[in-house]
C-alpha cells in the first residue's frame, strides 16, 4: 500500500479510515490493520497522540484485534485511549464511557473476566445513562453488555429482561428490524432460549439474524458464521446431528478459508465438530479433531481461558469414551483447577470437571 509518510490531509485520512473499516466488515483484518497503522502514523505526526482523531484510530485498531482474538494487544490499546481520553475529555464524557464499555464487554468477558466486567460495564452504563440518555447507541451497548454476561453467568432471567429492553427500545428509535443493535438483542435471546432447552423458539430467532446479516454483509462474513455456528449447535442439542455437523462443516470450512487455520472461530468450528461425532459414537475421529483444536485455543487464549477450560473438559469426556481414564481423570483435573481459579469454587463448570474426576478415581 502507498506509504503515508508526511500525509496530513484531513479527508484522505476519513477516506482511508472508512477504506479500513470496509475491509474490517468484509473480514479483511490484516489489510485493515496495515492501513490503519499507516493512518495512526500520519495523524500522530500531525495531530498529535492525544487528538480525538488519532485515538478513534487506535481504538479501531484495537477492535480489530478483537476480532483477532489479540486481547492483551487489544486491551493496551483501549487502556492508552482512556488515558488520554480521562485527561483530555473527562471521566464522565460519553467517548470516555464508551472506551471502558469496551474494555469490558469484549476484552475482559472474552477473558473469563466476569466480576471485573460487570463492575466497568455497570459503571460506563450508570454515566453514558446520565450523559446520553437510555436509548443512545452506546447506552444499548452498554447495557447488552450487562445481559450477556448474566448470561454466561447463569442468570438467564436477568439475562432475558435486558435483551428485551434493548430490543424494544432500539426498535422503538430505529424502526429497523436489521439495525445491529436490534440483531445483537435477538441474538442475546436466542443465546438465552437455546441454553434454557428452548430450540425451535432459539432456532427461529437465529434464522432470522442470519437472513440480515447475510443481507447485509454477505454469506461468508465472520458475523454470519456465528450464527450458522449457532444454528448448528441448536440442531445438536435437538439431537439432528446430520443437520448439526452440516452447518459445523459448513462454519469451519469458511472460517479456514477467510480468517485461517489457526484462528479462534476455526477451532470453535472443530470443537462443535467433534462433539457431534462423540454423540455418533465416532469417539476416535472426534479425539483428533478436538485435540488439534484445544492445542491452538491453548496457543491463542491461554490455558486459563473459559473457552480453553471448556475445550480441556470436553476432551477429558472423549479420552474418558474411549477408556484411556488416566489421561481423562488428569485433564479432568487441570480443567476443574482451572475453572475454579477463574470461575470460582461453587460454578457449576468446576464442579462437572470435579465429578469427572471424583467418577474415574478407583
Amino acid at each position: 500500500m502507498q506509504s503515508l509518510d508526511g500525509l496530513d490531509d484531513h479527508l484522505i485520512l476519513e477516506t482511508r479510515q472508512n477504506c479500513a473499516l470496509v475491509l474490517t466488515d468484509w473480514g479483511r483484518f490484516d489489510e485493515a490493520l496495515e492501513l490503519l497503522h499507516q493512518i495512526r502514523d500520519a495523524r500522530k505526526k500531525s495531530l498529535g497522540e492525544d487528538h480525538p482523531s488519532t485515538l478513534t484510530t487506535i481504538h479501531t485498531i484495537a477492535k480489530i484485534y478483537e476480532n483477532q482474538s489479540k486481547y492483551e494487544e487489544a486491551l493496551d490499546l483501549h487502556k492508552s485511549v482512556l488515558e488520554f481520553q480521562q485527561k483530555r475529555l473527562g471521566k464522565n464524557h460519553h467517548s470516555t464511557l464508551d472506551t471502558m464499555d469496551s474494555i469490558a464487554s469484549v476484552v475482559l468477558r472474552e477473558q473469563g473476566r466476569y466480576k471485573e466486567t460487570l463492575k466497568w460495564c455497570t459503571e460506563a452504563r450508570q454515566g453514558l445513562v446520565k450523559e446520553l440518555g437510555v436509548d443512545h447507541p452506546f447506552t444499548l451497548a452498554s447495557t447488552f453488555c450487562i445481559a450477556s454476561i448474566f448470561e454466561l453467568q447463569g442468570k438467564y432471567e436477568e439475562a432475558v429482561e435486558l435483551y428485551q429492553q434493548v430490543l424494544e427500545i432500539d426498535k422503538a428509535t430505529s424502526g429497523i428490524d436489521h439495525h445491529p443493535s436490534t440483531l445483537m438483542a435477538v441474538q442475546g435471546t436466542a443465546d438465552v432460549l437455546e441454553q434454557q432447552g428452548q430450540h425451535d423458539e432459539a432456532l427461529r430467532r437465529y434464522q432470522r439474524v442470519k437472513n440480515s446479516l447475510e443481507e447485509r454483509l454477505g454469506k461468508d462474513h465472520p458475523e454470519t458464521l456465528i450464527i450458522v455456528f449457532r444454528i448448528g449447535a441448536v440442531w445438536e442439542g435437538k439431537r439432528n446431528y446430520d443437520e448439526a455437523l452440516k452447518f459445523f462443516q459448513q462454519a469451519m470450512d469458511e472460517y479456514q478459508k477467510i480468517l485461517g487455520d489457526n484462528h479462534p472461530w476455526t477451532h470453535r468450528a472443530r470443537c462443535g465438530l467433534s462433539g457431534v461425532f462423540v454423540k455418533m459414537g465416532g469417539c476416535d475421529e472426534a479425539a483428533q479433531i478436538h485435540s488439534d483444536a484445544l492445542r491452538g485455543l491453548e496457543t491463542i487464549l491461554g490455558s486459563e481461558h473459559r473457552e480453553t477450560l471448556t475445550a480441556m473438559h470436553n476432551m477429558a469426556v472423549i479420552l474418558e469414551k474411549q477408556g484411556r481414564y488416566t489421561d481423562a481423570s488428569d485433564l479432568y483435573q487441570r480443567a476443574a483447577t482451572g475453572r475454579e481459579k477463574v470461575l470460582g469454587k461453587w460454578c457449576r463448570e468446576t464442579w462437572y470437571s470435579r465429578i469427572g474426576v471424583w467418577k474415574i478415581v478407583p
